[in-house]
């Protein structure tokens, strides 16, 4: 009976906080919830898959929420979708996570094509996915558009890189923060992912639209990408592939370091100044003394 009593504390104030607890989320907003669980990738439509791991941040019409930004406006469409969902930028974890670069996709390519053509469905004023053709690409035209327009942010070598620190802003629809911009590297990107990019501009990188690159011009880009991604180092260890810039640096700095160990090396090795030749003379002097003395 005693032990009963000592028990009823704990569990009226156990059931309280539960009360308590439900009373405070009811009729709140449900969490966020991260891709997967509730319906399988096999049996899901577009619709299916964009309300069940989309919809938490663009709305369940793309109209956009507190957590991301509206999919009718801008160069949202086909293309854009397509690229966020195949290069892994979508769907985040998080709805903070707005930095994600490449990653392996969440969906198979079938699912991919379904939630682009939902997409398309809203309304979205973006391109379609654009067609690309490497024949029709000069990879000599590719390689002069490239290095003018996109080395000083992707690299020379395609590894891209960290841009300048900006102010927080909106661009393209999507919150910056004072980090900074990061520029993708290319290494990985499929022609028509590079495509997509220049003609929808992803978070933090300027659209190219048909009057400022036409298709031959992106063809020819995205082959010179190709060739950058089957490059090899014929100078020997390839340092990363971070440019001759930095490479060379590099370079003269192991080189220098070499030299002054060999010449630090050298210098300890060697006897010192009149050392031997000292100890010589003594003793031949005190041979010559010593015979004179004799005679």
């Amino acid at each position: 009976m005693i032990s009963r009593r000592l028990l009823l504390p704990p569990a009226l104030v156990a059931l309280a906080l539960l009360g308590g607890g439900c009373s405070y989320f009811q009729g709140q907003a449900a969490p966020y919830r991260p891709a997967g669980g509730i319906v399988s990738s096999a049996a899901a439509s577009g619709e299916q898959l964009y309300q069940r791991d989309c919809a938490w941040c663009h709305g369940n019409r793309g109209q956009g929420s507190a957590n991301g930004p509206t999919l009718l406006e801008g160069t949202s469409g086909p293309a854009l979708t397509d690229f966020m969902l195949s290069t892994g930028r979508m769907p985040v974890t998080d709805p903070g996570q707005k930095d994600a670069l490449h990653r392996n996709p969440a969906y198979p390519p079938e699912d991919i094509a379904a939630i682009v053509a939902y997409v398309e469905s809203l309304g979205t004023p973006g391109p379609p996915i654009p067609v690309v053709d490497l024949s029709r690409g000069n990879l000599t035209e590719g390689l002069n558009l490239y290095q003018t327009n996109c080395a000083a942010c992707h690299s020379t070598t395609g590894e891209g890189g960290a841009l300048a620190t900006g102010k927080p802003g909106i661009v393209n629809g999507y919150v910056l923060t004072q980090k900074g911009l990061v520029a993708p590297p290319l290494l990985k990107a499929t022609p028509t992912q590079v495509a997509e990019a220049m003609r929808t501009g992803p978070p933090g990188m300027p659209v190219f639209g048909p009057s400022a690159f036409p298709d031959e011009q992106v063809d020819s880009i995205a082959r010179y990408v190709v060739a950058l991604q089957r490059a090899k180092s014929p100078g020997g260890f390839e340092l990363g592939r971070i440019g001759p810039v930095a490479e060379g640096a590099v370079g003269w700095l192991v080189g220098l370091a070499i030299l002054v160990l060999l010449t630090r090396w050298i210098g300890t090795g060697l006897p010192k100044p009149g050392h031997h030749e000292g100890a010589g003379h003594g003793a031949g002097g005190q041979a010559e003394v010593g015979g004179g003395g004799t005679h």
